[in-house]
């Protein structure tokens, strides 16, 4: 599952996914407050996956806990009522939760070391 030269990538691709519903609830909202507030957190994602598909360890751990964060509010929001559909939140919620999954199994490991 996760690849030992990128360990981040799937982070990334997970958390892209998760920016991309963002949006889907900014659209659906009708950018409403809520909405957009969820897509400042969409851009936030997006520059999370871009740094992890470059590699910055440091970021993964940044990441690890605003994802994890996310996921939360995302499960609190599943039932409330409001511009945004509860599916959307429930499918944030999952795509986060997959995200912290791999995060956290990407960090568990040691840092890899350069041999020259």
């Amino acid at each position: 599952m996760l690849d030992f030269e990128r360990p981040y990538l799937a982070g990334a691709a997970l958390i892209f996914i998760s920016a991309l519903l963002h949006f889907v609830a900014l659209v659906l909202s009708g950018f409403s407050g809520i909405g957009l507030t969820l897509g400042v957190a969409g851009l936030i994602y997006v520059v999370f996956a871009y740094g992890l598909a470059k590699g910055l360890r440091w970021l993964a751990y940044v990441a690890f806990v605003v994802v994890f964060i996310g996921l939360s509010a995302a499960l609190s929001n599943i039932y409330a009522s409001g511009p945004v559909p509860g599916w959307v939140f429930a499918a944030i919620a999952v795509a986060d939760l997959l995200a912290v999954i791999v995060l956290f199994i990407a960090l568990w490991r040691p840092a890899p070391t350069e041999v020259s």
